[in-house]
């Protein structure tokens, strides 16, 4: 049967690879081309050692190009894959069957070098090392990834990949001379993370050196967590969501990273740092800053961008350390040019310049069977990056406005039930009213928050509902008049912008773990909550005579008292 017969060489292709090696020393794959395959391209695993693939071409791949990794055990143990290298290749096409393959893949790996590739047209990461979550023991360490030009991955499809994607503990790694640009993840809602340099959950120890990231749709340089990493001598500019991400999970017991001496160059409302949840879990010193439409007027975030502070606050809350703001003076950097001119106040730094050309395949070498290296620019094929958060921001508009609608057509319908109904029934619907508009709030919570605004979210939201409701039950207790209990509305309900805002200033500006998204949320429960009370006391009808007393002495001066 043909059909099962090609079901059966598939899977095996998907276990395999196209072509597979194991338990080898000295293997080398030289001027060799794959084309056209349903799966790995090229996979070494258990006990491969010193092997090289040089100088090949890889078109139209399925998966992945070049996969290398076994198991993550100690380097003299047999299986052990060791000292890989990947030099002088052009991968493009890859992931053709299966999205979320790599162009080059190293899971478990002691020692290995990838220079001089250029990797293109894959709709993942183009380079991945390591594969261990957090702090555990790593066999992946001394990997030097070096001059490979990565551009036009992700296109879109997928969320959280990166140019150069890194996981785990890896003493003695390098990340050199790179020139990423244009990774672009899913622009839908729930789409992120097209980064140019990633370094993922527990990625640490790490040099991050003399790249060029430019125009990815999320930041130029990433980083989740981690520990002892440094980022030097590195350019990141016209990124859409931020030059540099700090550390999206801040750690405040270590530095996940150090950056020293890097030029960040933003557009238009692009920030230069986000994330900066805390002084103490990243530190930079000495950078060069500069937004091309706007000079001077930098702007930095605590979270995911939306929190904003100026330079100057940046700088005053510790943030910012020795900064140069001016103009780098790259020699065309709107049209991607970024060489720098004579002039240029980086050389006046420890900024040391580098010749980005060096990025990708060697030139006038000849790459598989008959391909010319070095012909494509670093520069070349550039695209304007496609953010993740174009479609998300919008929705989140939608939500807002739908919020308040709501909002809104709660306060109508107190009003209109106060006018109708008495007192006790007012009353009770009035807390039904209240209680929905806090629970409208909880949901926008759960939609819009992330995890370490949610004290702010919960604390601001019950205590203000909490206030709110007194106005109601003194009123009502002391049976006051309606204007009487107008001012004690009044009253109370200044007490309540008060405590919100307080609250507003203690987490958002002392804490630094508030977003605007939370503050709408709290604010507009605020304003149906005050809404809701101050009808209650402005509409309030007191309770009629009841039908014994009508007509007696005692009735009648009830009812003119009451009157």
């Amino acid at each position: 049967d043909v059909k099962l017969g090609v079901t059966f060489v598939e899977d095996v292709l998907a276990e395999l690879g196209a072509v597979s090696a194991k338990y080898v020393d000295g293997l080398v794959f030289k001027n060799c081309e794959f084309r056209d395959l349903g799966a790995d391209a090229l996979k070494l695993t258990y006990g491969v050692r010193n092997a090289t693939i040089d100088s090949c071409l890889f078109r139209n791949i399925a998966a992945t190009a070049v996969f290398a990794g076994a198991t993550n055990c100690k380097p003299e143990d047999k299986d052990c894959v060791k000292n890989i290298t990947v030099r002088n290749c052009d991968i493009s096409g890859y992931g053709r069957k299966f999205y979320s393959a790599i162009g080059i893949h190293l899971t478990f790996c002691d020692g290995a070098v990838l220079e001089n590739n250029e990797i293109s047209d894959g709709y993942y990461t183009g380079v991945s090392v390591g594969w261990v979550w957090g702090y555990d023991y790593h066999l992946t360490n001394n990997i030097k990834i070096r001059d490979n030009l990565i551009y036009n991955i992700g296109q879109g499809w997928l969320s959280d990949m990166g140019g150069i994607y890194m996981l785990g503990i890896q003493p003695g790694t390098e990340i050199t001379g790179n020139v990423i640009h244009n990774v672009a993840a899913d622009p839908s809602e729930g789409g992120y993370g097209g980064w140019g340099i990633y370094l993922d959950e527990g990625s640490s120890r790490m040099l991050v050196e003399n790249n060029l990231v430019f125009n990815c749709g999320s930041n130029g340089l990433n980083i989740h967590y981690g520990e002892g990493n440094i980022f030097r001598n590195n350019i990141s500019a016209f990124n859409a969501e931020g030059q540099v991400s700090a550390g999206s999970r801040g750690e405040e017991t270590h530095a996940t990273a150090f950056y020293y001496d890097n030029i960040y160059l933003s557009k238009g409302d692009q920030p230069i740092y986000i994330h900066m949840a805390h002084t103490s879990h990243f530190y930079e010193n000495g950078n060069l800053m500069w937004n091309i439409d706007k000079g001077k007027k930098l702007t930095f975030a605590l979270d995911n961008g939306d929190n904003l502070l100026s330079f100057k606050t940046a700088k005053r809350k510790g943030f910012i350390h020795n900064a140069t703001v001016a103009d780098p003076l790259f020699t065309d950097a709107e049209h991607y040019d970024f060489t720098l001119k004579n002039d240029s106040p980086a050389f006046g730094l420890n900024f040391k310049a580098w010749d980005y050309s060096q990025a990708g395949t060697i030139k006038g070498s000849t790459i598989g069977f008959s391909l010319v290296g070095g012909q494509t620019a670093y520069n070349s094929n550039v695209k304007e990056p496609v953010s993740p958060k174009t479609h998300v921001s919008v929705f989140r508009i939608l939500r807002i406005i739908v919020l308040v609608l709501a909002s809104v057509a709660i306060a109508f319908w107190v009003v209109v039930l106060i006018v109708k109904k008495d007192g006790r029934k007012t009353s009770v619907i009035g807390l039904i009213l209240t209680v929905v508009a806090f629970l409208l709030g909880i949901g926008c919570y759960v939609v819009y928050v992330n995890w370490n605004a949610a004290l702010y979210v919960v604390l601001s939201i019950l205590v203000c509902a909490c206030v709110s409701a007194l106005p109601a039950f003194f009123a009502y207790k002391k049976r006051e008049n309606a204007k009487r209990a107008a001012v004690w509305g009044a009253i109370w309900t200044a007490i309540h912008y008060a405590v919100f805002f307080f609250l507003a200033f203690l987490f958002n500006n002392i804490l630094n773990i508030g977003t605007p998204s939370s503050i709408c949320i709290a604010f507009l429960s605020l304003i149906t909550s005050v809404i809701v009370h101050s009808a209650l006391f402005v509409f309030r009808k007191e309770k009629t005579p009841d039908k014994e007393s009508a007509g007696s002495p005692e009735g009648e001066k009830k009812e003119t008292d009451a009157a």
